[in-house]
């Protein structure tokens, strides 16, 4: 751009040529990455970013939805707002899935005034609930024929989450001359609480 001065007795402007460059606002996340590593289904998770305005002008921004697997599984409150020079903003990330898989997304926020926007990439993995038997093996030994015998096993849900669970013996089928199955379980089926244990008659 050029400006002129008119100045009086003389017949021609003076030129002032302005040179300069706009900025918008200048904001940057407190990190660039979350590894939020194993978490399980069905969940509920809260995490925290900060976003600072590190510029000279006020400046406002908006969290882009996203329509991947697992973008919408995530919220971010707050997802818009305005920051004045040198301000913060704790932006919490609510985090819930029903699906299982690894996730690796990127989160992008829109600054007005900026031609390019923030990345905020967070990954991990959603994993099924996790359990244990207390023995490895179930030792009936010589069994009489006709004869029933019992064994117990201790099955405990170590996730954090409910479990469901279907228990069932392979090739228990009955056999042509025989109506009765040799293995029978109770109980079959149920749920366990996060941190329970529930005892499996066989």
């Amino acid at each position: 751009q050029v400006a002129y001065c008119d100045v009086t007795g003389r017949e021609s402007r003076l030129p002032l040529k302005l040179k300069g460059e706009g900025m918008g606002p200048k904001m940057a996340f407190s990190f660039d990455t979350l590894d939020i590593q194993n978490i399980f289904v069905n969940s509920s998770h809260v995490y925290e970013v900060i976003l600072e305005n590190k510029g000279d002008i006020a400046g406002s921004y908006a969290m882009k939805p996203t329509q991947t697997l697992f973008g919408p599984k995530f919220t971010f409150v707050p997802n818009a707002g305005t920051l004045q020079p040198g301000g913060f903003q704790a932006i919490q990330i609510l985090f819930l899935s029903p699906v299982l898989g690894e996730f690796n997304e990127q989160f992008q926020c829109k600054v007005e005034g900026c031609p390019q926007d923030l990345c905020l990439q967070i990954k991990g993995a959603v994993i099924g609930p996790t359990f244990h038997f207390n023995v490895s093996e179930l030792k009936f030994g010589d069994v009489a024929y006709g004869f029933q015998t019992l064994q117990e096993v201790k099955l405990t849900n170590t996730s954090e989450v409910l479990m469901t669970f279907n228990l069932s013996v392979p090739c228990n089928e009955p056999a042509a001359d025989n109506k009765f199955k040799e293995f029978v379980v109770k109980p079959r089926t149920g749920t366990l609480p996060p941190k329970c244990r529930e005892n499996i008659t066989v």
